[in-house]
């Protein structure tokens, strides 16, 4: 079955436009950022938080490729690939608000 790509780039667009919502909704709340860089924080952790998940998904995904690799050395090289992507995913995003902290601090 093929993927219409009709619907798919909509869907994309939709997520995407979605999650900038949630992060620009905090813009008028008084309790929310009120600077452009409390914005940017805002959004470094929306995404941070993504990338940390998408990341839990690429451990286990690595995991069943090692554990169905039946010694194959070309799949466990892909295993171990994806382990390390799935660690500098994890690493960037727990440090992606420290990241933006100190970009903006550089800057100003």
């Amino acid at each position: 079955m093929a993927i219409n790509k009709k619907i798919i780039y909509p869907v994309v667009l939709a997520g995407i436009f979605g999650l900038a919502n949630l992060t620009l909704a905090d813009i008028t709340s008084p309790i929310g950022p009120t600077s452009f860089t409390g914005l940017l924080t805002k959004m470094a952790g929306v995404v941070g938080d993504l990338v940390v998940a998408v990341a839990t998904v690429m451990f286990i995904i690595s995991g069943i490729y090692y554990v169905t690799s039946a010694g194959s050395t070309e799949r466990m090289g892909v295993a171990k690939k994806t382990l390390i992507w799935a660690i500098i995913g994890t690493v960037v995003g727990m440090a992606a608000k420290e990241i933006v902290n100190w970009v903006a601090s550089a800057a100003s």
